[in-house]
């Protein structure tokens, strides 16, 4: 395995070179500020240094003009001059000047009045930006050509008149963001001379990115976590996201042929050499690159698995970060593991059924068809997962459709793992590896997320299996399940045993309340009380807020006082109040001594 971490110098080294077979893993080092435009690493707008990469936080000190090229700004045009002409106002340079010529409305031959557009100019800042405040330089050298008269608009119009200062600061109060300056100067008998124009920022960036080096390596390698430190504060956004690629470039490059519009495919280095209209532009190369990943969770900070297809030679994440008024986002480090070879070159996986009854017990049979390629290591267990659903029972494993003896170890009531005879290269590449299991499926579109590993090579990658086409015999290539429901399904519940005795005697003392949740995208309100044949309560057993899972309460036979209850038949409700409506169960329990 290879640990590759990005950023978290003074970190610790990960905890697996500390492992017994440590041998065997290989960890780089990598630094924020180590980019190469020509592997596709690149930043906009952001603060970046050994300590990490964070949203940029505008310094109000620094002026922000001069760099609005930098940014893709420009500055406006009008009819009469061209933004090139008072481009020194926003250079930084004290010793460039802008001459704004003389100009009255009476000798124009335009419509004029007294703020004329040949006294206008916009500059288009390249982003939004909080302004603090302008500066406005002018007349050093003739204090007489100091700017008299202007209008300006920045998020609002306000105009200064009758100015006499050479050094002019425009306080902004303006809570708003702005994206350009426009500025007006009055009519005036003699030029004006403007020095500077300065602009200053205040608050966070409206948004910044990172984009790495596109990582090589070497070879075919199946992704493991992916694991991160960062924070986000509140209101601001923070997206990791990630793509991978079969070569070492996402982009196809054309030229034009000459004849029509037709084209053709060149290098990246032949497109860099052809003359502007040889080019033909890019495209996105498809066939060996995916798309960006889905964001990743910034809470699965401590492990997440990477999303973009592998086993792949290359691998690129981005992350994006999009600030709130006074809040920002950022990362301190980020690790991503692979290891290479690959246990397969393709793992294609589906299950069967595809749809059933929310919260029923069912019969499933999870499909896995390795491909085996040149030094892919094999594998002789798989681990399975599903958040939204309940593992029972693993009941066989098969290897083209013959039973093969497992082992089965299970990873709470959501998981299980089980060990079966070793998948390798020259007999089984191909082979059709079957899990038949027992499970609830606790909401629509439960996935089952597989991987599988070489258990002789412990710190080994486990390999996630995708969906795809693993065999005829199934239809829906999905590793996801669908599941129909009505109203009353979404609450399931049972009591055991209906006659308990809370002597104390150690043999049915309590009422064992296990109930289902289903469907919910979120949490809802759950109580269950205990109530005598006059309808009155006895005791509220529990009341909470939870999400989708299966569950398990307890009555003891007591009242809310803690004492006994006498003997007789009782009732028990629960209820579940839903996004939708309020759902009740209603039965009864028999309390004896």
């Amino acid at each position: 395995m290879t640990i590759y971490r990005i950023g978290g110098e003074s970190l610790p080294p990960p905890a697996e070179l500390s492992a017994e077979d440590a041998r065997n893993v290989r960890f780089e080092q990598l630094h924020w500020t180590d980019l190469d435009p020509d592997l596709g690493g690149k930043v906009y707008q952001l603060d970046l240094d050994a300590q990490g990469i964070r949203a940029l936080e505008h310094d109000p000190q620094v002026n922000i003009a001069p760099t609005y090229e930098e940014r893709g700004g420009y500055l406006g045009r009008t009819i009469w001059a061209s933004g090139d002409k008072y481009a020194s106002a926003f250079d930084g340079d004290l010793n460039t000047v802008w001459m704004a010529s003389r100009y009255l409305c009476s000798e124009s031959i335009w419509e004029c009045n007294e703020y004329a557009a040949p006294g206008a100019f916009v500059i288009t800042l390249g982003g939004s930006f909080f302004i603090d405040r302008l500066r406005i330089i002018s007349g050093l050298v003739d204090p007489s050509a100091t700017v008299r008269n202007i209008r300006m608009q920045v998020a609002e119009r306000f105009e200064i008149r009758d100015n006499r200062e050479q050094y002019l600061v425009v306080p902004i109060t303006h809570d708003q963001r702005v994206s350009f300056i426009d500025m007006t100067l009055a009519e005036h008998d003699r030029a004006w001379e403007v020095v500077e124009v300065e602009v200053y920022a205040k608050g966070y960036v409206d948004e910044s990115s990172y984009v790495s080096d596109i990582t090589d390596f070497g070879g075919p390698a199946a992704w493991g976590e992916m694991r991160w430190s960062g924070f986000r504060e509140t209101g601001a956004k923070l997206f990791i996201q990630t793509r991978s690629g079969a070569d070492e470039d996402p982009n196809l490059y054309w030229r034009f042929t000459g004849r029509g519009d037709e084209r053709s495919e060149v290098t990246r280095s032949q497109y860099s050499k052809l003359a502007l209209g040889q080019k033909a532009g890019l495209t996105y190369d498809l066939d060996s690159w995916t798309f960006w990943s889905a964001p990743y969770d910034l809470a699965d900070s401590s492990g997440a698995a990477v999303v973009s297809l592998g086993p792949r030679r290359y691998l690129q994440f981005k992350v994006d970060m999009i600030p709130h008024n006074e809040s920002g986002s950022g990362l301190e480090f980020l690790e991503i593991r692979a290891s290479t070879p690959p246990a397969a070159s393709e793992l294609l996986g589906e299950i069967f059924p595809f749809e059933v009854n929310a919260g029923q017990t069912s019969r499933f049979t999870y499909a896995v068809r390795p491909t085996l390629k040149g030094d892919d290591t094999g594998f002789d267990r798989l681990e399975m997962t599903s958040p939204t659903s309940r593992i029972l029972s693993v009941d066989s494993v098969r290897v083209d459709n013959v039973d093969v003896p497992f082992d089965l170890e299970a990873l709470g009531e959501h998981g299980f793992e089980v060990g079966f005879p070793k998948i390798v290269r020259e007999e089984d590449s191909g082979a059709l590896v079957e899990v038949v299991f027992h499970a609830q499926v606790l909401r629509y579109g439960s996935t089952f997320n597989a991987r599988v590993f070489d258990s002789s090579r412990p710190l080994e990658v486990h390999q996630a299996v995708v969906p795809g086409d693993a065999t005829d015999s199934f239809d829906g290539n999905t590793l996801s399940v669908a599941t129909s429901f009505d109203h009353l399904s979404l609450f399931e519940i049972s009591v055991s045993p209906r006659i308990f005795s809370p002597n104390g005697d150690g043999v049915n003392d309590r009422a064992n309340i296990s109930y289902d949740l289903l469907e919910s995208l979120g949490e809802v309100s759950i109580t269950i009380e205990i109530r005598d044949l006059a309808g009155r309560r006895v005791r509220t057993v529990y009341t909470a807020v939870e999400g989708i899972g299966h569950y398990q309460r307890h009555w003891d036979g007591s009242d809310d006082a803690g004492q006994l209850v006498p003997p007789g038949v009782y009732i028990y409700r629960a209820f579940v109040d839903t996004d939708r409506d309020r759902i009740d169960k209603v039965g009864t329990l028999h309390v004896v001594y």
